[in-house]
Protein backbone atom coordinates (compact mmCIF):
# COMPACT_ATOMS: atom_id res chain seq x y z
CA UNK A 1 0.00 0.00 0.00
CA UNK A 2 1.49 3.59 -1.09
CA UNK A 3 1.98 6.62 1.24
CA UNK A 4 -0.69 8.17 -0.40
CA UNK A 5 -3.46 6.03 0.50
CA UNK A 6 -2.39 5.17 4.03
CA UNK A 7 -2.45 9.22 4.41
CA UNK A 8 -6.05 9.41 2.54
CA UNK A 9 -7.49 5.89 4.54
CA UNK A 10 -6.45 8.33 7.76
CA UNK A 11 -7.70 11.04 6.54
CA UNK A 12 -11.23 9.22 6.29
CA UNK A 13 -10.47 7.70 9.68
CA UNK A 14 -10.48 10.94 11.17
CA UNK A 15 -13.16 12.76 9.37
CA UNK A 16 -15.94 10.19 10.46
CA UNK A 17 -14.46 10.07 14.22
CA UNK A 18 -15.40 14.04 14.00
CA UNK A 19 -18.97 12.85 12.54
CA UNK A 20 -19.35 10.88 15.57
CA UNK A 21 -18.79 13.18 18.55
CA UNK A 22 -19.82 16.42 16.71
CA UNK A 23 -23.64 17.58 18.13
CA UNK A 24 -25.89 20.46 17.21
CA UNK A 25 -25.36 23.47 19.01
CA UNK A 26 -28.41 24.80 21.91
CA UNK A 27 -30.35 26.90 20.51
CA UNK A 28 -31.66 30.43 22.36
CA UNK A 29 -33.23 29.11 25.59
CA UNK A 30 -37.03 30.21 26.31
CA UNK A 31 -39.08 29.64 29.40
CA UNK A 32 -42.41 28.67 29.80
CA UNK A 33 -43.77 29.62 33.04
CA UNK A 34 -47.50 28.28 34.43
CA UNK A 35 -49.01 28.95 37.53
CA UNK A 36 -50.60 25.10 39.05
CA UNK A 37 -53.86 25.09 41.22
CA UNK A 38 -52.27 24.79 44.38
CA UNK A 39 -49.85 27.65 43.95
CA UNK A 40 -46.79 26.47 42.30
CA UNK A 41 -45.16 27.29 39.46
CA UNK A 42 -44.14 24.86 36.53
CA UNK A 43 -41.50 26.35 34.12
CA UNK A 44 -40.63 24.83 31.36
CA UNK A 45 -37.33 25.43 29.82
CA UNK A 46 -37.19 25.08 25.60
CA UNK A 47 -34.12 24.90 23.97
CA UNK A 48 -33.18 22.76 20.65
CA UNK A 49 -29.80 20.87 20.28
CA UNK A 50 -28.19 17.81 20.33
CA UNK A 51 -27.89 15.79 23.89
CA UNK A 52 -28.88 19.50 25.58
CA UNK A 53 -27.72 19.55 29.22
CA UNK A 54 -30.32 21.50 31.75
CA UNK A 55 -29.29 23.21 34.80
CA UNK A 56 -31.09 25.44 37.34
CA UNK A 57 -30.00 28.08 39.54
CA UNK A 58 -32.10 30.58 41.66
CA UNK A 59 -30.34 33.92 42.98
CA UNK A 60 -26.92 32.42 41.50
CA UNK A 61 -27.17 29.46 43.45
CA UNK A 62 -28.28 25.91 42.54
CA UNK A 63 -32.07 25.11 43.70
CA UNK A 64 -32.63 23.36 46.82
CA UNK A 65 -35.24 20.36 47.84
CA UNK A 66 -36.98 22.93 49.34
CA UNK A 67 -38.07 25.13 46.88
CA UNK A 68 -38.57 22.32 44.04
CA UNK A 69 -42.06 20.82 44.52
CA UNK A 70 -40.75 17.71 41.57
CA UNK A 71 -38.07 17.60 39.39
CA UNK A 72 -34.65 17.70 39.54
CA UNK A 73 -31.77 20.52 38.66
CA UNK A 74 -31.02 18.30 35.54
CA UNK A 75 -34.63 18.22 33.88
CA UNK A 76 -35.85 20.75 30.83
CA UNK A 77 -39.13 21.11 33.32
CA UNK A 78 -39.59 22.03 36.85
CA UNK A 79 -42.15 22.57 39.79
CA UNK A 80 -41.53 25.09 41.86
CA UNK A 81 -43.29 25.11 45.31
CA UNK A 82 -45.65 27.98 46.63
CA UNK A 83 -44.49 31.15 47.34
CA UNK A 84 -40.81 30.81 45.44
CA UNK A 85 -39.43 34.27 44.70
CA UNK A 86 -35.81 34.88 43.30
CA UNK A 87 -34.03 35.30 39.85
CA UNK A 88 -34.70 32.20 38.25
CA UNK A 89 -32.35 30.48 35.27
CA UNK A 90 -31.85 28.09 33.43
CA UNK A 91 -28.83 27.15 30.96
CA UNK A 92 -28.55 24.59 28.24
CA UNK A 93 -25.59 23.49 27.03
CA UNK A 94 -24.20 20.46 24.80
CA UNK A 95 -20.42 19.66 23.95
CA UNK A 96 -19.92 22.35 21.30
CA UNK A 97 -22.39 25.22 22.85
CA UNK A 98 -24.24 26.22 25.65
CA UNK A 99 -27.44 29.13 26.35
CA UNK A 100 -29.40 30.46 28.95
CA UNK A 101 -32.45 32.52 30.22
CA UNK A 102 -33.57 33.85 33.76
CA UNK A 103 -36.59 35.36 34.82
CA UNK A 104 -37.99 37.13 37.76
CA UNK A 105 -40.45 34.55 39.51
CA UNK A 106 -43.70 36.27 40.96
CA UNK A 107 -46.19 34.61 43.35
CA UNK A 108 -49.17 32.43 41.77
CA UNK A 109 -52.43 33.54 42.68
CA UNK A 110 -54.60 30.63 44.31
CA UNK A 111 -58.71 30.79 44.65
CA UNK A 112 -59.37 30.17 48.10
CA UNK A 113 -61.32 26.86 48.89
CA UNK A 114 -62.71 25.48 51.37
CA UNK A 115 -64.59 21.89 51.91
CA UNK A 116 -67.92 22.94 53.64
CA UNK A 117 -68.21 19.05 54.76
CA UNK A 118 -66.53 19.53 57.83
CA UNK A 119 -68.34 20.65 60.56
CA UNK A 120 -67.35 24.68 61.91
CA UNK A 121 -65.15 24.65 59.43
CA UNK A 122 -63.41 28.31 58.59
CA UNK A 123 -62.98 30.01 55.61
CA UNK A 124 -61.35 33.05 53.90
CA UNK A 125 -62.48 34.64 50.65
CA UNK A 126 -61.42 37.82 48.84
CA UNK A 127 -63.33 41.09 48.88
CA UNK A 128 -64.39 41.16 45.24
CA UNK A 129 -63.11 37.81 44.44
CA UNK A 130 -64.19 34.19 44.70
CA UNK A 131 -64.38 31.61 47.15
CA UNK A 132 -65.08 27.94 45.90
CA UNK A 133 -67.26 26.18 49.25
CA UNK A 134 -67.38 22.22 48.69
CA UNK A 135 -71.38 21.81 49.96
CA UNK A 136 -72.29 19.89 46.99
CA UNK A 137 -71.65 21.97 43.39
CA UNK A 138 -71.97 25.90 44.84
CA UNK A 139 -69.55 28.61 44.40
CA UNK A 140 -70.10 31.93 45.92
CA UNK A 141 -68.59 35.13 43.43
CA UNK A 142 -68.62 38.56 44.00
CA UNK A 143 -68.22 38.28 47.46
CA UNK A 144 -69.07 41.45 49.90
CA UNK A 145 -68.21 41.98 53.10
CA UNK A 146 -71.73 41.02 54.26
CA UNK A 147 -71.53 37.71 52.87
CA UNK A 148 -69.64 37.28 55.88
CA UNK A 149 -70.77 34.54 58.47
CA UNK A 150 -72.18 31.38 59.36
CA UNK A 151 -73.11 28.76 56.35
CA UNK A 152 -75.66 25.68 58.07
CA UNK A 153 -75.99 22.44 55.37
CA UNK A 154 -78.82 20.94 56.34
CA UNK A 155 -79.03 17.38 55.46
CA UNK A 156 -82.52 15.22 54.49
CA UNK A 157 -82.81 11.34 53.90
CA UNK A 158 -85.11 10.36 51.00
CA UNK A 159 -88.27 10.48 52.61
CA UNK A 160 -87.12 14.76 53.09
CA UNK A 161 -86.50 13.86 56.65
CA UNK A 162 -83.35 15.90 58.01
CA UNK A 163 -81.02 13.63 59.63
CA UNK A 164 -78.43 16.56 60.79
CA UNK A 165 -76.33 19.67 59.91
CA UNK A 166 -73.22 21.04 59.56
CA UNK A 167 -71.93 24.74 59.77
CA UNK A 168 -68.87 26.59 58.39
CA UNK A 169 -67.73 29.87 58.93
CA UNK A 170 -67.04 32.21 55.76
CA UNK A 171 -64.48 35.73 56.68
CA UNK A 172 -64.27 37.58 53.87
CA UNK A 173 -61.59 39.65 53.97
CA UNK A 174 -59.57 42.77 51.19
CA UNK A 175 -56.85 41.14 49.66
CA UNK A 176 -53.47 42.75 50.22
CA UNK A 177 -52.30 46.09 47.64
CA UNK A 178 -49.53 45.91 45.70
CA UNK A 179 -46.50 46.76 47.99
CA UNK A 180 -44.45 49.78 48.30
CA UNK A 181 -40.83 50.38 49.83
CA UNK A 182 -39.98 53.35 51.43
CA UNK A 183 -36.39 53.55 52.23
CA UNK A 184 -34.62 56.17 54.99
CA UNK A 185 -31.25 56.86 55.71
CA UNK A 186 -30.50 57.69 59.15
CA UNK A 187 -27.52 59.50 60.57
CA UNK A 188 -25.33 56.90 61.76
CA UNK A 189 -25.69 54.91 58.30
CA UNK A 190 -28.44 52.47 59.27
CA UNK A 191 -31.29 52.43 56.62
CA UNK A 192 -34.73 52.65 57.75
CA UNK A 193 -36.96 50.40 55.23
CA UNK A 194 -40.96 51.09 55.36
CA UNK A 195 -43.17 48.01 53.75
CA UNK A 196 -46.24 49.83 52.48
CA UNK A 197 -49.43 47.61 51.69
CA UNK A 198 -53.29 47.85 52.22
CA UNK A 199 -55.84 44.76 52.57
CA UNK A 200 -56.89 43.45 56.09
CA UNK A 201 -54.78 41.35 58.11
CA UNK A 202 -51.24 41.52 56.14
CA UNK A 203 -48.52 39.02 57.44
CA UNK A 204 -44.88 40.20 56.52
CA UNK A 205 -41.71 39.16 55.84
CA UNK A 206 -38.40 40.03 54.67
CA UNK A 207 -35.63 38.20 52.43
CA UNK A 208 -32.31 39.03 51.64
CA UNK A 209 -30.44 37.59 48.75
CA UNK A 210 -32.86 35.15 48.97
CA UNK A 211 -32.46 34.40 52.71
CA UNK A 212 -34.27 35.90 56.09
CA UNK A 213 -32.77 38.50 57.68
CA UNK A 214 -30.24 37.62 60.72
CA UNK A 215 -29.61 39.36 63.35
CA UNK A 216 -26.11 40.98 62.47
CA UNK A 217 -27.72 42.45 59.18
CA UNK A 218 -30.77 44.14 61.49
CA UNK A 219 -30.51 47.04 63.74
CA UNK A 220 -33.75 46.47 65.10
CA UNK A 221 -37.42 45.60 64.44
CA UNK A 222 -37.73 41.51 63.22
CA UNK A 223 -39.27 39.58 59.96
CA UNK A 224 -43.06 39.57 61.11
CA UNK A 225 -43.47 43.70 60.94
CA UNK A 226 -43.87 46.32 57.91
CA UNK A 227 -40.81 48.64 59.46
CA UNK A 228 -37.14 47.41 60.04
CA UNK A 229 -33.88 49.21 59.65
CA UNK A 230 -30.63 47.65 58.57
CA UNK A 231 -27.13 48.09 60.54
CA UNK A 232 -24.78 50.16 58.66
CA UNK A 233 -23.24 48.72 55.23
CA UNK A 234 -25.76 46.03 54.39
CA UNK A 235 -25.95 45.47 50.71
CA UNK A 236 -27.88 43.56 48.42
CA UNK A 237 -31.69 42.85 46.86
CA UNK A 238 -33.69 43.21 49.61
CA UNK A 239 -37.54 41.72 49.02
CA UNK A 240 -40.56 42.68 51.16
CA UNK A 241 -43.55 40.33 51.46
CA UNK A 242 -46.77 40.79 52.12
CA UNK A 243 -49.59 37.88 52.79
CA UNK A 244 -53.07 37.35 54.53
CA UNK A 245 -55.91 34.54 54.29
CA UNK A 246 -56.78 35.31 50.49
CA UNK A 247 -53.55 36.80 48.84
CA UNK A 248 -50.25 37.70 48.69
CA UNK A 249 -47.85 40.23 47.18
CA UNK A 250 -44.22 41.44 47.42
CA UNK A 251 -41.51 44.13 46.09
CA UNK A 252 -37.90 44.19 46.38
CA UNK A 253 -35.03 46.60 46.16
CA UNK A 254 -31.45 47.04 45.41
CA UNK A 255 -29.59 48.33 48.60
CA UNK A 256 -26.47 50.62 48.76
CA UNK A 257 -24.88 51.51 51.15
CA UNK A 258 -25.87 55.16 53.21
CA UNK A 259 -23.32 57.83 53.25
CA UNK A 260 -22.08 59.07 56.84
CA UNK A 261 -20.95 62.32 57.57
CA UNK A 262 -18.89 62.68 60.23
CA UNK A 263 -19.32 65.85 62.73
CA UNK A 264 -16.56 67.80 64.45
CA UNK A 265 -16.82 70.83 67.15
CA UNK A 266 -15.20 73.72 65.61
CA UNK A 267 -15.99 75.69 69.10
CA UNK A 268 -12.37 73.75 70.40
CA UNK A 269 -9.32 75.56 69.51
CA UNK A 270 -7.10 73.12 66.97
CA UNK A 271 -10.34 71.07 66.40
CA UNK A 272 -9.69 69.38 63.03
CA UNK A 273 -12.13 68.43 60.85
CA UNK A 274 -12.24 64.93 59.25
CA UNK A 275 -14.56 64.07 56.56
CA UNK A 276 -15.43 60.21 55.11
CA UNK A 277 -18.43 59.65 53.20
CA UNK A 278 -19.46 55.94 51.81
CA UNK A 279 -20.93 55.38 48.60
CA UNK A 280 -24.05 56.18 48.34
Amino acid sequence: MTRVNRDMKAVIKLQLILIGVCSAPVSCVQLVPQCLSQGQMKVSCLSQGGSPQYSWTLDGRPLTDSELFSGNTEASIIVLRQNILGHLICSVRSQVSNSFKGMNLTYCAVTPSCDGRENEAQCFGALGGAVDIQLMDNMINDLRRNDSGEYKLEMFDGDGKMTGWKTLHLSVIAPVSSVQLVPQCLSQGQRNVSCVSQGDSPQYSWTLDGHKLTDSELFSGNLEVNIIILRHNISGHLVCSVRNEVSNSFKGMNLTYCAVKTSCDGRKNGARVLEFWEKQ
